[in-house]
């Protein structure tokens, strides 16, 4: 059960309480690194290929069961909240784990549903067809501009035909390609798409899509179809070679056969051989594929990969990795699991990726792949891929001494000795914060190539200062050869004044935390669009407030889930729509200006920032809340302002009841707790304080409260009332939209990240994740043990000495003495020094050392009882687990008592991690008479008045349990 969608109130007795590379422009350095990479024969991308909508998009969309209005699909119609559409970021789906926007269902059987996005052709005249990549169940329709583009799996080509039957099942990625209608104008234009569901189908809706435009006269070529020719493939224990994946490996020895590859489902075409014991076989298969690219002597711009996986796996193209989907960072080998099992949906789904063209060589090439399972008992594998590519109307430019390998292949000593021009420039010879003509001009015309070759150069040079002990030059070298690989990749719709400023000194320490910050859940492209936009709108105003401004992109370029900021309201009432990012970014930045916010804006960290702009009200409302009275030593009063609406507490009417949820309508009628929480916020917000929404359980219900950056640090205490026992809290981090781990709210408390120790720290850190990552696992041990002298509460410097120790096989005590270190070095921060100690306790256990084991975990929840029950309660947990799998039931209600009468006055926390799960498991299996006996002793010991929601969900299960 999740707490944060428990009804939220609180108590009515508590109503009264209440420079060189990193100057201003590309250094010398840098260009001539890009002027040699040219000479050398690097080609300019060209346009052949432009990815126009990429995967994860934004979409407009439509699920309700009458169909909206005929002209939906055409450009110019207004698709208002009102009449029924939704924004929403793709994939969309029903139903399916890791969807981004959940579509709604009518019964056993999805609607129809409706899409439509926005997006730019810049220079129609010049394409002759779009290629679209599509996942889809079952049946689209597609429209550009209101005329129909195509059709894929439905009888009928015609999006208002209610009797459409979409007969394509499953949700892999299928290719369709069209071409562009004669005359099409240069600049915004709508892409429709509608979906149709078969009843028949088992298998519930899903949608995305990729919209890649072709140039007149580029030429795709399909190379590898899915599901068709033969594959060499090794399914053996040991690693084939180590240079399996290139060109030079032969394979002629390897198996061969169609996809389907693998084992364990009805459809493998090729049965691949998982040995005689079932509960150990083979962690990971290989694959490979050879091809010739001709192209009729073109460039190669783009490439597909579309490819299915159980459980993880790693693309390799003429031995460089292209793709690593579920599985960990780092050097792996043949008995590195996956990180995580794949449901069915995802084993059976094609995954696309587009790629650089570049890696392609004329002639011979080989596409290869490993498969890792996430355990040796896994019951089934497999594995096939598809791949084309798109060709440039112009003669191939390749040379092999200037192809240019992703960062995460590079060999670090290899690059140093090939890019050693002018790479330790006296300090006083750094740029001064002035950009030079020259160095405009270089970026100005600086293709995605050009930046990719100044990444290498960038990153070895960053990597040879930082070992010659110039931190705060390494440090800005980093952060420059970071842009470097962004403005090769999403970053490229940058202006090239903003990316002069990025690289310029000015905005090294934004650059560094912004890096620090950036998630896999990020949208790239979107963060950069929005960037882009606001940088443009207000250019001067942007560098004054680059942090409000990179805070803004990178909360905005994802929709904000249903729930948030708390689920007690409908969607109706509140649309959990954030505002244009550019009126957001003007109204912070200049409340900031006219002195009417409590903190300089442009002074806090960015990870502080993502806090204030997180509104879901409209930026007339943000203003209107500027009217509020707020201080920072006053947010109580705020809280207590709001009326607590005792009668909905009494009748139970946790949602919100009234037809409007605006400030001032709350401010009118009241609240429960919650209401009063959104509202604090929500002022806070507007007058520039980092602030959040906390909800929790405490020993009698659950709560909701607020936290937020008083003078100097966090304050979490604002409506949370001590004697209930609010030990722990869940809030949404605005930037993923996924709970926060507890250390990372410490640190925020803290201001931790923004002291010069974590600072200087995170340099060491940032290299030795670089150096793991290049293979050099001798330095990255070093930066790491560097990283944690500087600052023991690195967490990522903990992570990557593991990752160390692992990579060399270090003996075992050498492993658990460094986790009893990283245990005591994070003493203050229970999550993690329990995580540590259960490590340090696993490693023990497999040893054979059971007390030693026991004695640890007895020794986390003892330090837990207290102050973090919930971590205790954990560690409970798993103890009565391991009891359900190998003791008799009377063993295992003897230990459920033990642990609740240490955990007596956990309360909520303790009923809905161990008592809930427990009398379930109990009624499972039949042991009424248990389950009566252990809710008798709980009521009991777990200190309940019979009153709030412990009592309710207590007596609840009295009325479960049969007589």
């Amino acid at each position: 059960m999740e707490v944060e969608k428990s009804p939220l109130h609180r108590n009515p007795a508590h109503e009264s309480r209440s420079r060189e590379l990193c100057g201003t422009s590309l250094s010398p350095l840098a260009l001539a690194v890009i002027s040699s990479a040219l000479l050398a024969g690097l080609a300019p991308v060209a346009t052949a290929a432009e990815e126009l909508i990429p995967l994860n998009s934004e979409w407009q969309y439509y699920d309700s069961p009458m169909p909206p209005a005929d002209q939906w699909m055409s450009a110019g119609f207004a698709a208002k909240a009102a009449d029924g559409w939704k924004t929403g970021n793709a994939p969309f789906a029903v139903d399916l784990p890791d969807t981004a926007t959940p579509i709604a269902s009518d019964g056993d059987v999805t609607p129809t549903t409706y899409f439509r996005t926005e997006f730019d052709f810049a220079d129609p005249e010049a394409l002759s067809k779009a290629v679209c990549y599509v996942r889809v169940n079952d049946g689209l329709v597609l429209y550009l501009d209101g005329v129909l583009l195509g059709a894929s799996g439905v009888e009928r080509p015609n999006a208002n035909d209610p009797g459409n039957v979409g007969h394509n099942p499953g949700s892999s990625f299928s290719r369709m390609e069209f071409p562009i209608p004669a005359g099409l104008p240069a600049g915004r234009h709508t892409l429709a798409a509608v979906v149709f569901q078969n009843p028949q189908d088992p298998q519930r809706m899903v949608f995305d899509l990729s919209l890649v435009s072709l140039a007149r006269g580029a030429l795709t070529e399909v190379l590898i179809e899915p599901r068709k020719g033969d594959w060499k493939y090794f399914d053996r224990t040991e690693l084939p070679a180590s240079n399996w994946n290139s060109l030079e490996f032969n394979a002629s020895s390897w198996k061969s056969g169609p996809g389907v590859l693998g084992y364990g489902d009805p459809d493998i075409a090729t049965t691949l051989d998982f040995g005689t014991d079932s509960e150990s076989r083979p962690m990971t298969a290989w694959f490979r594929r050879e091809f010739e690219l001709t192209g009729k002597g073109r460039t190669p711009v783009w490439i597909g990969i579309q490819f299915l996986r159980d459980d993880g796996a790693v693309i390799y193209i003429n031995g460089i990795e292209m793709v690593r989907q579920n599985m960990p960072d780092g050097p792996i080998d043949p008995s590195t699991p996956a990180v995580d099992t794949q449901n069915n949906h995802d084993e059976m789904v094609y995954h696309f990726f587009p790629i650089d063209g570049s890696y392609l060589r004329p002639g011979r090439n080989v596409i290869a792949a490993e498969v890792h399972q996430v355990k040796p008992d896994s019951t089934d594998l497999r594995f096939d891929l598809g791949l084309d590519v798109t060709f440039e109307p112009k003669a191939w430019k390749w040379n092999s001494a200037a192809v240019v390998q992703p960062p995460k292949q590079i060999n670090r000593h290899t690059t140093e000795q090939a890019t050693s021009t002018n790479t330790t420039d006296p300090p006083n010879q750094r740029s001064a914060n002035v950009v030079n003509a020259g160095d405009s001009a270089a970026i100005q015309s600086a293709t995605p190539a050009d930046w990719k070759a100044t990444t290498i150069a960038m990153r070895s040079s960053s990597e040879k200062v930082y070992e010659a002990g110039d931190l705060d030059q390494a440090a800005r070298r980093y952060a420059a050869s970071r842009w470097a690989t962004e403005f090769a990749g999403d970053a490229r719709v940058l202006d090239p004044a903003l990316k002069q400023y990025l690289l310029s000194t000015d905005a090294t320490t934004l650059s560094l935390e912004y890096f620090d910050l950036l998630s896999p859940r990020d949208n790239t492209r979107k963060v950069y669009t929005i960037l882009n936009d606001i940088f443009t709108a207000s250019p001067v105003a942007f560098k004054a407030y680059a942090g409000l401004a990179f805070a803004i992109s990178i909360v905005y370029d994802q929709a904000p889930p249903a729930n948030w900021p708390h689920h007690q309201v409908s969607q109706s009432l509140l649309p959990r729509k954030l505002p244009d990012p550019i009126e957001a970014f003007q109204f912070w930045s200049s409340t900031d200006q006219r002195g009417k916010t409590l903190h300089p804006l442009d002074k806090l960290q960015l990870e502080e920032l993502k806090y204030v702009v997180d509104s879901p009200v409209s930026i007339a409302e943000l203003r209107a809340a500027l009217g509020e009275h707020a201080r920072l030593s006053g947010m109580d009063d705020l809280y207590s302002g709001i009326r607590y609406d005792t009668q909905r507490f009494e009748t139970g009417v946790y949602d919100w009841p009234h037809t409007s949820y605006d400030l001032d309508t709350i401010k009118k009628l009241g609240g429960i707790c919650v209401d009063q929480a959104y509202f604090t916020t929500t002022v806070a917000k507007a007058h520039g304080v980092p602030s959040m929404l906390v909800s929790g359980a405490g020993q009698e219900g659950n709560h909701a409260w607020v936290g937020f950056l008083n003078k100097k640090n966090w304050d979490f205490n604002t409506g949370r009332y001590p004697e209930s026992k609010f030990v722990t809290g869940t809030m949404f981090d605005p930037q993923t939209w996924e709970q926060p781990t507890d250390h990372e709210i410490a640190f925020l408390s803290e201001r931790f990240r923004g002291t010069p120790k974590y600072r200087q720290s995170r340099v060491h850190g940032r290299f030795a994740r670089e150096f793991f990552t290049d293979g050099d696992v001798a330095a990255a041990e070093k930066a790491a043990r560097a990283a944690i002298d500087t600052e023991s509460r690195n967490l990522d410097a903990w992570t990557i000495l593991m990752d160390c120790l692992a990579a060399r096989k270090a003996p075992r005590s050498e492993r658990e003495a460094a986790l009893a270190d990283a245990a005591k070095a994070f003493g203050r921060y229970a999550d993690t020094e329990s995580y540590f100690l259960e490590q340090l306790a696993a490693s023990y256990a497999e040893q054979g050392k059971t007390k030693e084991a026991e004695k640890l975990r007895a020794g986390i929840i003892r330090r837990n009882r207290e102050a973090r029950p919930d971590l205790a309660l954990a560690q409970a947990k798993a103890e009565l687990d391991k009891k359900i799998e190998t003791e008799p039931v009377q063993a295992q209600v003897a230990h459920y008592k033990s642990v609740i009468n240490r955990l007596d006055d956990a309360g909520l926390i303790a009923f809905y991690s161990l008592t809930e799960p427990f009398l379930a498991h109990l009624g499972r299996k039949g042991e009424t008479d248990a389950a009566r006996d252990v809710l008798k002793y709980t009521k009991r010991r777990l200190k309940s008045s019979g009153e709030g929601q412990l009592g309710e969900a207590l007596d609840g299960w009295d009325k479960r349990l049969p007589d």
